[in-house]
Protein backbone atom coordinates (compact mmCIF):
# COMPACT_ATOMS: atom_id res chain seq x y z
CA UNK A 1 0.00 0.00 0.00
CA UNK A 2 1.33 3.64 -0.69
CA UNK A 3 -0.11 7.03 0.50
CA UNK A 4 -2.14 9.21 -1.27
CA UNK A 5 -0.68 11.65 -3.78
CA UNK A 6 -0.83 14.92 -2.13
CA UNK A 7 -0.85 17.47 -5.00
CA UNK A 8 -4.43 16.41 -6.25
CA UNK A 9 -6.07 14.65 -2.62
CA UNK A 10 -4.78 17.14 -0.29
CA UNK A 11 -4.07 20.07 -1.90
CA UNK A 12 -6.65 20.24 -4.70
CA UNK A 13 -8.71 18.09 -2.60
CA UNK A 14 -9.55 18.08 1.04
CA UNK A 15 -7.88 21.66 1.13
CA UNK A 16 -9.31 23.53 -1.58
CA UNK A 17 -12.88 22.24 -0.43
CA UNK A 18 -12.40 22.68 3.09
CA UNK A 19 -11.50 26.72 2.63
CA UNK A 20 -14.76 27.06 0.39
CA UNK A 21 -16.87 25.26 2.71
CA UNK A 22 -15.82 27.26 5.09
CA UNK A 23 -16.44 30.73 3.63
CA UNK A 24 -19.34 29.62 1.93
CA UNK A 25 -21.55 28.08 4.34
CA UNK A 26 -20.23 28.61 7.39
CA UNK A 27 -19.27 32.43 7.77
CA UNK A 28 -21.22 34.59 7.63
CA UNK A 29 -20.43 38.21 6.03
CA UNK A 30 -19.73 40.28 9.32
CA UNK A 31 -17.21 37.11 10.38
CA UNK A 32 -15.62 37.07 7.00
CA UNK A 33 -14.74 40.75 6.82
CA UNK A 34 -13.16 40.27 10.29
CA UNK A 35 -11.62 37.18 9.75
CA UNK A 36 -9.93 38.65 6.34
CA UNK A 37 -8.72 41.76 8.56
CA UNK A 38 -6.92 39.15 10.63
CA UNK A 39 -5.67 37.04 8.20
CA UNK A 40 -3.95 40.50 6.19
CA UNK A 41 -2.14 41.07 9.41
CA UNK A 42 -0.80 37.55 9.69
CA UNK A 43 -0.10 37.36 6.07
CA UNK A 44 1.46 41.03 6.39
CA UNK A 45 3.73 39.49 9.18
CA UNK A 46 4.98 36.49 7.39
CA UNK A 47 5.61 37.99 4.26
CA UNK A 48 9.31 38.17 4.69
CA UNK A 49 9.79 34.25 5.57
CA UNK A 50 11.95 32.31 3.16
CA UNK A 51 11.95 28.74 4.38
CA UNK A 52 11.46 26.80 1.51
CA UNK A 53 9.73 23.94 3.81
CA UNK A 54 7.32 26.29 4.91
CA UNK A 55 4.70 26.91 3.03
CA UNK A 56 4.34 30.46 0.71
CA UNK A 57 2.37 33.17 3.27
CA UNK A 58 2.16 35.74 1.70
CA UNK A 59 -1.21 37.23 0.05
CA UNK A 60 -1.81 40.36 -0.51
CA UNK A 61 -5.73 40.38 -1.00
CA UNK A 62 -7.90 39.10 1.30
CA UNK A 63 -8.31 35.04 1.63
CA UNK A 64 -12.12 35.23 0.71
CA UNK A 65 -11.24 37.03 -2.66
CA UNK A 66 -9.26 34.13 -3.74
CA UNK A 67 -11.28 31.64 -5.99
CA UNK A 68 -8.43 30.03 -8.08
CA UNK A 69 -4.59 29.33 -6.38
CA UNK A 70 -2.08 27.01 -7.40
CA UNK A 71 -2.19 23.43 -5.50
CA UNK A 72 1.06 24.34 -3.44
CA UNK A 73 -0.29 27.80 -2.19
CA UNK A 74 -3.53 26.38 -0.14
CA UNK A 75 -1.29 24.59 2.66
CA UNK A 76 -0.26 28.30 3.13
CA UNK A 77 -3.82 29.88 2.96
CA UNK A 78 -4.72 27.12 5.45
CA UNK A 79 -1.94 27.55 7.39
CA UNK A 80 -2.51 31.32 8.11
CA UNK A 81 -6.58 30.85 8.32
CA UNK A 82 -5.35 28.28 11.58
CA UNK A 83 -3.07 31.27 12.83
CA UNK A 84 -5.74 33.85 12.47
CA UNK A 85 -7.94 30.77 14.59
CA UNK A 86 -5.63 30.27 17.02
CA UNK A 87 -5.62 34.59 17.95
CA UNK A 88 -6.97 35.58 20.82
CA UNK A 89 -8.91 38.62 19.18
CA UNK A 90 -10.77 35.59 17.30
CA UNK A 91 -12.43 34.95 20.38
CA UNK A 92 -11.76 37.13 23.29
CA UNK A 93 -15.01 39.35 23.98
CA UNK A 94 -13.36 41.54 26.19
CA UNK A 95 -10.53 41.80 23.62
CA UNK A 96 -9.57 45.79 22.25
CA UNK A 97 -9.31 46.78 18.62
CA UNK A 98 -8.86 49.76 17.17
CA UNK A 99 -11.60 50.05 15.21
CA UNK A 100 -14.46 49.52 18.00
CA UNK A 101 -14.75 51.23 21.32
CA UNK A 102 -14.45 48.05 24.00
CA UNK A 103 -14.72 44.58 22.68
CA UNK A 104 -14.13 43.32 19.05
CA UNK A 105 -17.95 43.49 17.74
CA UNK A 106 -17.45 40.81 14.63
CA UNK A 107 -15.53 38.96 16.29
CA UNK A 108 -16.72 34.76 17.15
CA UNK A 109 -17.33 35.58 20.94
CA UNK A 110 -19.26 38.80 19.92
CA UNK A 111 -20.84 38.60 16.58
CA UNK A 112 -24.40 37.73 17.18
CA UNK A 113 -24.96 35.66 13.91
CA UNK A 114 -22.19 33.78 14.43
CA UNK A 115 -22.59 32.72 17.98
CA UNK A 116 -24.92 29.79 16.64
CA UNK A 117 -21.71 28.84 14.29
CA UNK A 118 -19.43 28.98 16.68
CA UNK A 119 -19.06 25.57 17.35
CA UNK A 120 -18.75 24.64 13.75
CA UNK A 121 -15.68 27.09 13.25
CA UNK A 122 -14.08 25.14 15.99
CA UNK A 123 -14.40 22.19 14.36
CA UNK A 124 -12.98 23.31 10.99
CA UNK A 125 -10.31 25.15 12.76
CA UNK A 126 -9.51 21.30 14.50
CA UNK A 127 -9.74 20.34 10.99
CA UNK A 128 -7.88 22.62 9.45
CA UNK A 129 -4.99 21.72 11.70
CA UNK A 130 -5.57 17.86 11.21
CA UNK A 131 -5.47 18.68 7.71
CA UNK A 132 -2.09 20.56 7.87
CA UNK A 133 -0.62 18.05 9.93
CA UNK A 134 -1.55 15.25 7.35
CA UNK A 135 0.04 17.24 4.29
CA UNK A 136 3.11 17.46 6.49
CA UNK A 137 3.28 13.90 6.89
CA UNK A 138 2.68 12.83 3.26
CA UNK A 139 5.48 15.13 2.39
CA UNK A 140 7.85 12.96 4.10
CA UNK A 141 10.78 11.23 1.70
CA UNK A 142 10.65 8.08 3.44
CA UNK A 143 7.84 6.00 5.18
CA UNK A 144 8.19 3.27 7.66
CA UNK A 145 6.02 -0.05 7.15
CA UNK A 146 4.93 -0.10 10.26
CA UNK A 147 3.70 2.95 10.34
CA UNK A 148 1.66 2.59 7.24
Amino acid sequence: ATPCEVLHLIQLGWIKYAIEEFYNNILTSEAKKFLDRITAAVSGAMQRQSDRDFPRLKFPRALSKYKQLCAHKYAGCLLILVIALNSCICWDGNREDRKSKGGTKNNFANNSTMKEHTKRVQQFHHFFEMLLCFESWLKQEKFHKTII
